[in-house]
């Protein structure tokens, strides 16, 4: 997998800690999902698995990961759902977030939600 996508869009980061958040929930990404294509779409990494699933995007010194169908996800103390009518956000302050269960069980559910099951 060329990791083309993540490495221009860290290369825009301002703050090192912002750099390795990203380079973190990349490597939990691909490490996690069975299947995928990253892509560089609107500017930020997106990875699909049958159809778009999620990207990664940061903002002042936040980073975080959202998810395309999001609002179908079930709620969880890090995914924030307001503010968009199907997008929703994981937010991620360390590295030690992305290890957790909680976040790979998210990864998984949003698979879940493509495959239809």
């Amino acid at each position: 997998m060329e990791e083309y996508p993540i490495q221009w869009y860290a290369d825009r980061c301002e703050l090192d800690s912002q750099r390795e958040l990203l380079w973190a929930a990349h490597e939990t990404i691909i490490n996690t999902l069975p299947n995928y294509t990253l892509d560089l779409k609107w500017k930020v990494p997106c990875y699909s698995y049958i159809k778009m699933l999620c990207y990664l995007n940061y903002k002042g010194n936040r980073v975080y990961v959202s998810f395309f169908q999001g609002s179908l996800l079930s709620d969880r103390p890090n995914l924030d759902k307001k503010g968009t009518s199907m997008v929703a956000k994981y937010h991620i302050k360390s590295p030690k977030d992305l290890l957790e269960n909680d976040f790979i069980d998210i990864l998984f559910e949003a698979v879940a939600l493509q495959e239809g099951l």
